[in-house]
């Protein structure tokens, strides 16, 4: 059986509990919480060989320059916490920290004292310009592949296989863009993800 967590943004933000009304809808919220607190930890501890991290940062141009610094921040959280880059496909379409725009040359900052540099030495992009499209990111979910693809640019996985996919960008109800152009539709992603489970 293949397990799967599909990630957005919302993903990162904290739930919020009412306070439970009966003494069974206490045992479900501590239960549920439990849940939760082990989802968190799951990317934090030690991961098992078996686990892939799928970022997606979507949006090209300057104006998008957080999107691409989203998903390089969750690269570097994964990468302190133990996960290799053979278990990470990162996928960001522009090289923001190369823009003729960014005044700060081969560096991304998430704040104005620059204090943390989020475009490391040791990033390794797997998928980027032409090569970041909505069939790319469906068919790597597959496992459907160019005979002459990279075993780097594959998920290599089977049954007891892990995949957190982490999408950043624009999007609205039922699609995502991908670099302002394409879209992945929900029917097309849920069908992908039907296949892989």
């Amino acid at each position: 059986m293949l397990l799967l967590w599909v990630g957005l943004a919302v993903l990162l933000v904290a739930n919020v509990m009412t306070a439970p009304t009966s003494a069974a809808s206490a045992a479900k919220a501590t239960q549920a919480s439990k849940r939760r607190q082990s989802d968190r930890s799951v990317l934090t501890r030690s991961p098992p060989a078996n686990t892939w991290v799928v970022l997606v940062g979507t949006s090209r141009f300057w104006f998008n320059y957080r999107h691409s610094l989203n998903a390089f921040q969750f690269y570097q959280y994964l990468k302190q916490s133990g996960v290799t880059d053979d278990k990470i496909m990162l996928m960001v379409p522009t090289d923001h920290g190369c823009s003729p725009k960014n005044i700060f040359p081969g560096t991304l900052y998430h704040e104005e004292s620059h204090t943390q540099n989020w475009l490391c030495d040791d990033v390794e992009v797997d998928y980027k310009a032409e090569d970041l499209t909505a069939e790319s990111i469906l068919n790597l979910l597959r496992g459907r592949y160019e005979d002459l693809l990279p075993k780097s640019k594959r998920l290599i996985t089977g049954p007891n296989t892990r995949i957190f996919i982490y999408f950043n960008g624009h999007g609205g109800n039922g699609f995502f863009k991908i670099q302002d152009t394409d879209l992945v539709h929900s029917p097309d992603l849920a069908k992908v993800l039907k296949e892989m489970h």
